[in-house]
């Protein structure tokens, strides 16, 4: 992950342009405080994904304590699957705003507002005195967790230093499994509480590690991309100078990082103004392509990995289930 400048043999022309105006030479990454910074930031936010993944362990831990279960009069079937599956009705929900908000306002706005409801969803779901207060809890931290999902990968992309873009986008969905880690640990330690703070206080914990990433967030700046695409270049220049070329004004890769944003955006603007959504419909290969993106996130959630994490505690045990 530092800045040397690539070999460009049997590059692409975009990589071998990148390369060129790559510093050649200089210290790793980590002894550059505009990097180090930068990248600081950037981990940060990987750990909003830990939302997703501290809900997905927390519900199969809730089924394992005894005060839960007394709660909801201890749920099966249709009550038990609904109590689950209201979840993905908030994502399902809140992906379309989230997208819509992102390019409307911004990047951070959209996470702002994964932020309001995710308090609204864990104050509620923390102090529920029935079920159907359960249920709409999980629904705002459904939508919580599409907000977070849609905007905060985008800017990680959109303020990451090219070299390094590749790496830490990948590491977005790492979060996942922390926060997952997380919520297992926090119910094993209150399993044995005698009130319904066993099952109150992991609840609350759902806001732990976005609170963690609260401060990085920020410090994060606004994404150069969506300033230039609402006629804003200069502070996108700005943050640009400062984070990736250490407030050289000057700097060859500033300047082609502005000249390949806005000529992508005016691309895409472009071929907006000519086309429609009926697109998707006019040919067998573009039909096929809708096909395969809806049933890709739609059929997602059903696979076998996510519905043994989600109901894991009311699987038999091996021996019970003639495994040899």
């Amino acid at each position: 992950m530092g800045t040397t400048k690539a070999d460009s043999t049997n590059k692409p022309a975009g990589e071998e342009e990148l390369a060129a105006v790559l510093p050649a030479e200089g210290p790793a990454w980590y002894r550059q405080g505009h990097l180090l910074r930068l990248n600081s930031i950037i981990l940060a936010l990987v750990m909003f994904s830990s939302a997703n993944g501290y809900d997905g362990s927390l519900m199969n831990g809730l089924q394992a304590l005894d005060q839960w279960n007394n709660f909801l009069n201890y749920p099966t079937g249709v009550r038990l699957g609904w109590l689950n599956a209201i979840y993905w009705l908030g994502c399902g929900v809140g992906y379309p705003t989230a997208a819509w908000l992102a390019n409307r306002f911004g990047r951070k706005p959209g996470v702002y507002a994964g932020y309001l409801f995710l308090g609204l969803g864990c104050a509620l779901q923390t102090a529920a005195p029935n079920q159907t207060s359960f249920l709409l809890a999980r629904l705002f931290v459904g939508v919580a967790s599409a907000l977070f999902g849609n905007s905060v990968p985008l800017l990680i992309n959109e303020i990451a230093y090219p070299s390094h873009r590749g790496i830490l986008n990948s590491l977005f969905m790492s979060g996942w499994y922390v926060g997952g880690t997380v919520s297992g640990w926090v119910i094993f330690a209150s399993r044995d509480y005698p009130s319904s703070w066993s099952w109150r206080l992991p609840s609350l914990l759902q806001a732990l590690l976005p609170l963690v990433a609260f401060p990085g967030f920020l410090l994060a700046p606004e994404s150069p991309r969506w300033l230039i695409s609402v006629g804003r270049p200069e502070e996108a220049r700005t943050i640009l100078t400062r984070y990736h070329a250490g407030g050289d004004t000057k700097s060859p890769l500033v300047n082609y990082e502005m000249l390949t944003i806005t000529s992508a955006i005016e691309a895409e603007q472009e071929a907006q103004s000519s086309a429609s959504y009926l697109e998707m419909l006019k040919t067998p290969g573009n039909r096929r392509r809708l096909f395969i993106s809806i049933t890709l996130g739609s059929l997602g959630p059903c696979r076998k990995r996510l519905l043994t994490i989600d109901f894991r505690r009311r699987l038999p045990p091996i021996r019970d289930a003639n495994v040899p």
